[in-house]
């Protein structure tokens, strides 16, 4: 059975607050953000940045491209999975790649250790990449290289 997922450590978390990813990153103007929603706003690219303070099972639906890569850029206790597979307490510290097929049942859950405690300021917060067919891990990474090499440039020509 070929894997549906993967995820595995892509950048130092040391390097994603180096080009200005934060632990409090937040690139949202949400004023009471609510459990269960979805935020989006769009860059360039095909990339979006998307957040979530824990969302439920779902499948999105079939007028969106199957394959989503998210590259972690703050997670405060949450893990992105299919549906179908145990937590296993592995977290997605920033700088996580990962891809799913969204067509399929998945969630952004917190980790078993973190259940019983409130979300309160917890995000999980990615740059996300949709893609009609599987990609590689290296399309993903050339994907992510180029578009942080752009950002790290409009970042260096703002300040």
């Amino acid at each position: 059975m070929k894997a549906s997922h993967y995820q595995f450590l892509y950048l130092a978390p040391a390097y994603l607050e180096r080009i200005g990813y934060t632990k409090n990153f937040m690139p949202f103007n949400v004023k009471r953000p609510q459990e269960g929603r979805i935020y989006l706003e769009s860059l360039f690219d095909g990339f979006y940045y998307i957040g979530c303070k824990g969302i439920n099972r779902h499948k999105d639906g079939a007028l969106l491209p199957p394959y989503v890569s998210f590259l972690v850029l703050r997670n405060d206790g949450f893990i992105a999975k299919p549906y179908h597979r145990p937590a296993n307490n592995r977290t997605q510290p920033p700088g996580s790649l990962l891809l799913l097929n969204i067509h399929n049942y998945h969630h952004v859950m917190k980790l078993p250790q973190q259940s019983k405690t409130s979300t309160g300021d917890a995000w999980w917060i990615s740059l996300g990449k949709d893609y009609d067919t599987k990609p590689s891990r290296e399309k993903m990474i050339a994907d992510f290289d180029n578009v942080l090499d752009k950002m790290s440039f409009l970042t260096a020509d703002a300040g």
